[in-house]
């Protein structure tokens, strides 16, 4: 049997009707096929969303620096 990887705990304040929501689309997928979990749900959504967030970042980091330089100036 595989060891699991350590966990952590974390609390968040979230908009009500959001919490609602995902308690709602959980429980509706707790079973066949996809076997939802509260915790599986949140751990690949943060996931997917901080790769996503990470390009976004890098892609507007690598960005040419002379190339934001030029636009600044020619809004004067």
């Amino acid at each position: 049997m595989a060891r699991s990887r350590p966990k952590k705990a974390i609390t968040l304040r979230l908009d009500a009707a959001l919490v609602d929501s995902y308690r709602e689309f959980v429980r509706d997928y707790a079973g066949k096929p996809h076997f939802l979990t509260p915790g599986s749900f949140v751990t690949e959504a943060i996931s997917i969303h901080l790769a996503e967030m990470r390009r976004r970042v890098e892609s507007t980091s690598t960005a040419s620096p002379g190339r934001d330089q030029n636009s600044a100036r020619s809004k004067r």
